[in-house]
């Protein structure tokens, strides 16, 4: 049995979504799009792995389980602190951690407004230690009604955690 990798996204729902923020400047626009397009590149990249271990366990093999590194795997550097977004809105929990060449946060966003929220875009800039910015990846977080809160992960491409300085979380837009 083959199987074949199709992404049928409805392009109208993406450039709804994306340029909902239409007077966003262009280049912020052009950025979420290559963000957008590396995380489904990435997701392609996943699905394609998973398919060959399907093909292989139907044929009766096992694909050989990559042997441990000697290196412990990374830890996530935990920020202690709850990050305001205004609104109601605040990021708890937040962690990150290398990942090859890359820097992925991970934490929650916490709805504490009165109001029910459709969706939620925030980035995240990170800086090195003099200020210079090294990479921004919005964060869109879905569902999240008064009092709960909803995970999330974003992916900060080309940078390696350990040259991170500081970091900022803004909001761009909700609702």
């Amino acid at each position: 049995m083959k199987y074949e990798t199709r992404w049928n996204i409805p392009l109208a729902f993406l450039y709804l979504f994306l340029f909902l923020g239409a007077s966003d400047p262009q280049a912020i626009i052009m950025e979420k799009l290559t963000a957008l397009e590396e995380t489904l590149h990435e997701l392609a990249q996943r699905l394609e792995r998973l398919e060959k271990r399907v093909t292989n366990l139907e044929k009766g093999t096992t694909a050989q389980a990559p042997k441990p590194s000697k290196a412990p795997s990374p830890t996530p550097k935990k920020m202690p602190t709850t990050i305001d977004l205004g609104g109601g809105l605040s990021v708890v929990n937040l962690n990150f951690k290398p990942a090859f060449n890359d820097t992925v946060f991970t934490g929650e966003l916490e709805n504490g407004s009165s109001r029910d929220f459709q969706f939620v875009l925030f980035n995240v800039d990170v800086l090195d230690s003099s200020g210079k910015v090294l990479g921004t990846s919005p964060a869109y977080v879905m569902d999240i009604p008064m009092g709960s809160s909803r995970p999330f992960e974003v992916t900060i491409y080309g940078v390696n955690a350990k040259d991170i300085g500081r970091y900022v979380i803004k909001y761009v837009k909700g609702s």
